[in-house]
């Protein structure tokens, strides 16, 4: 689940992002919450947008023609505050993972049918669950939670049987996000985690802390990128602070740091040489190479949380950006033609 910047053989320059298109209406964001939408590439090619709505029902949308295509009413008995997008290697599915915090409540979905292939329940008993993920190990698949209750749990790896298979002890973060991430160098499997004041990493196998990426705040660290650049997997990630951090993910050893007044959300890499950030009421593009910012969207929204980046095979990289109103794609292009349906 290695995250790659966004990159075409064409176009390079991010400064060609600028219009927007407000493409959906009624999905729901909760803000500070990672991934309450995602981009799907799949493996025949085509490319999805998934997201909840207020009903509290999950949509996919086909972003290569614009249109609806599946939805599955009342997915959730409470908000769905999380969608995540994973592949399952053993089965050769396309899965999504949906969380509801308020009710502690995880499922995973067979994308194209939107067949429900598990559910846990109650997870954390009086607490809110703001993240998870999903990892195959020797041949078998888990569900990775994280917790959000006054540091009294654990991180927990469920296996498919809804059996609580391990803990990791030295987790009792409050955490914001987590994933997961297999280096095939080392044929090794990793959870990350963020929190106040830092990132961690854990061998999955071992069962133990790998890594603590701390610098010097003790605030919120809201979302992290990972990226092999120059042959070193780099841990990126970004805090409230308005600092964004560049780590050797295998050492721990911090690279670069690029200090801004603003406050950091949700971040993605474009062409190694950018960051487009979600900030308040807009997004900023960042020049990592001077460490300034060079651009803002603005496009009178309120509450921005989350932006992801996908390339589109006619009118090439695109961003979408996630606000209280909706989704919004942004493109190079001024005549774009949505067939919205």
């Amino acid at each position: 689940y290695m995250t790659e910047a966004l990159q075409t053989n064409n176009e390079t320059d991010a400064n060609s992002i600028k219009y927007p298109y407000h493409i959906i209406k009624d999905s729901l964001q909760y803000i500070f919450m990672d991934n309450a939408f995602s981009i799907c590439t799949l493996k025949n090619g085509n490319i999805y947008l998934v997201y909840s709505t207020r009903n509290n029902s999950i949509i996919s949308f086909n972003l290569l023609n614009f249109q609806k295509l599946n939805e599955i009413k009342q997915a959730h008995k409470k908000e769905i505050t999380n969608i995540r997008y994973y592949y399952d290697t053993i089965n050769a599915y396309e899965l999504i993972l949906s969380i509801s915090c308020y009710d502690s409540t995880i499922k995973i979905w067979i994308l194209n049918s939107f067949k429900c292939i598990l559910k846990l329940e109650n997870i954390y008993e009086g607490g809110n669950l703001y993240s998870a993920c999903f990892i195959t190990d020797h041949g078998k698949n888990y569900i990775v939670t994280s917790n959000y209750t006054d540091n009294l749990y654990p991180i927990r790896i469920y296996d498919f049987d809804k059996k609580i298979v391990k803990e990791i002890d030295d987790s009792k973060d409050m955490i914001f996000k987590m994933d997961s991430l297999y280096d095939k160098k080392s044929s090794k499997n990793f959870i990350i985690t963020c929190s106040y004041g830092f990132e961690k990493s854990y061998n999955f196998q071992e069962n133990k802390l790998y890594h603590k990426y701390h610098d010097s705040d003790n605030c919120a660290h809201f979302d992290f990128l990972i990226h092999e650049y120059d042959d070193i997997i780099q841990l990126i990630e970004s805090s409230e602070e308005g600092t964004i951090r560049f780590w050797n993910f295998h050492s721990g050893k911090l690279i670069k740091k690029i200090t801004l007044n603003e406050c950091f959300h949700m971040i993605c890499l474009w062409d190694n040489d950018y960051i487009f950030a979600a900030i308040f009421d807009v997004i900023k593009l960042i020049d990592l190479k001077n460490g300034k910012i060079i651009k803002t969207l603005d496009d009178n929204q309120k509450d921005v949380n989350n932006v992801k980046g996908f390339i589109h095979p006619i009118y090439g990289k695109c961003l979408l950006s996630q606000n209280y109103e909706g989704i919004i794609l942004w493109a190079k292009e001024n005549n774009l033609q949505l067939n919205l349906k």
